[in-house]
C-alpha cells in the first residue's frame, strides 16, 4: 500500500502503529531506529525519589527504503515505552504505547532500590513475532553501576543506543550494513532484527 500522505509527523507527536494500516510485508524484517529518549525526576516531595523515563523508537518502512527514499520518509511503525520507578518504595509501572502493561506495588516500607530490571514479551496484538523488551535502571551513583547508563532498554537484545539514527534511514551506509536483511522474503511474520554485515 501507499503511504498515508501526512503519515510522517513531528518527532514530538504521538504516533503508534495502531494508527495506520499497513501490511506485515512492509515490515518483513525489523530495522529499528531511535526517535527520542527522555528522563525526569517526578517525586512528590523529593524529586529524585521517583524516576520517569520514556523511549520512543520505530521500525524502518522497508518499501520506502527500497524505493530510494531517505530520512523521515522511511519512518514506519513507532512505539513508546515509559517506566515510572520509585527508588524509595520499589513500586514501578510500565506503559507500552500509553497502555499499562506491568505494575509492581510498593513494598509497604522504605527501601532504597539500587537497581531495577524487567523483561517481557511484546503482545502479538501490538507486534507479531514474540519480540522481547528488557529494561534496566540504576540509582544514580550507586557503587559499581555509577559508570553505566542510568537507564537502558533493549529490543530483541539490541540496545536502544545502538538503534539506527532516524535522520540516517535509507542512507547508503544503512543499506550496505543491512543488505542481507533487505533481500526479498515472503514471510508474513516480521523477522528479528536484521543480520548486520561485518
Amino acid at each position: 500500500p501507499h503511504l498515508i500522505k501526512n503519515r510522517f509527523i513531528s518527532p514530538n507527536s504521538h504516533f503508534y502503529q495502531e494508527k495506520t494500516r499497513m501490511e506485515d510485508f512492509d515490515y518483513r524484517v525489523l530495522l529499528p531506529y531511535k526517535v527520542d529518549f527522555s528522563t525526569s525526576s517526578v517525586g512528590k516531595y523529593i524529586k529524585q525519589s521517583k524516576k520517569k523515563c520514556s523511549w520512543r523508537w520505530g521500525f524502518a518502512h522497508i518499501p520506502s527504503i527500497e524505493s530510494g527514499k531517505t530520512d523521515v520518509e522511511c519512518r514506519g511503525k513507532e512505539m513508546e515505552l515509559t517506566l515510572i520507578w520509585s527508588v524509595t518504595s520499589g513500586r514501578h509501572e510500565m506503559y507500552l504505547n500509553n497502555k499499562l502493561i506491568h505494575v509492581d506495588p510498593s513494598h509497604g516500607h522504605l527501601i532504597v532500590e539500587k537497581q531495577f530490571e524487567h523483561t517481557f514479551y511484546v503482545s502479538e496484538a501490538v507486534l507479531k513475532g514474540n519480540h522481547i523488551i528488557k529494561v534496566a535502571a540504576y540509582a544514580l551513583g550507586i557503587g559499581s553501576h555509577s559508570g553505566r547508563n542510568q537507564f537502558s532498554m533493549s529490543f530483541d537484545g539490541q540496545e536502544y543506543n545502538n538503534f539506527w539514527p532516524m535522520y540516517d534511514l535509507g542512507s547508503e551506509s544503512m543499506k550496505a550494513q543491512y543488505r542481507y536483511s533487505l533481500e526479498p522474503t515472503y514471510s508474513d511474520i516480521p523477522r528479528a532484527i536484521g543480520d548486520i554485515v561485518p
